[in-house]
């Protein structure tokens, strides 16, 4: 739990190790991954139940604009302007570029993404959670009840 919220990681089957790494390291139970383990109903369902999803330039990303959720959103190769939120849902989401481009398609992590250091997605995720409900989203629902599996 953090700050007495669940915690869960989600990705698709060949994210799964991946995302048992990260929840160990989170200090999270692999009851937490929930990679490999979600169709894109369920996925979808957890993305519009969450009350912030962390995540970088994905279609997670797009979902999570999509159903007003807040996000901390990690760019590397694109540039925000390119493939984030519209400006007028910028208050919604935090985003985190080093502000450098590079080639989307490179086989290795993007050098401007690992620019981006855990402070400050901590720091950026402790603020998106301190704001107050958006009016009219289901945002204080969302911070009250938890996922339920759909189907």
């Amino acid at each position: 739990l953090v700050q007495d919220r669940d915690v869960v990681v989600t990705g698709d089957e060949s994210e799964r190790e991946t995302a048992l790494g990260v929840a160990t390291r989170a200090g999270l139970s692999s009851a937490r991954v929930l990679a490999g383990q979600q169709n894109l109903i369920e996925l979808a369902a957890t993305v519009a139940e969450a009350a912030l999803v962390v995540c970088g330039d994905t279609g997670v990303a797009h979902l999570a604009t999509a159903f007003g959720t807040r996000t901390v959103l990690l760019f590397g190769p694109n540039p925000p302007s390119r493939s984030g939120p519209p400006p007028h849902l910028l208050g919604r989401h935090a985003v985190l570029w080093a502000g450098q481009t590079g080639d989307p398609d490179a086989g290795d992590i993007d050098p401007g993404l690992l620019k981006i250091g855990a402070p400050e997605v901590v720091n950026a995720v402790d603020k998106q959670l301190r704001k107050r409900p958006w009016p009219g989203t289901g945002l204080d629902r969302r911070t009250q009840q938890t996922f339920r599996r759909v189907g």
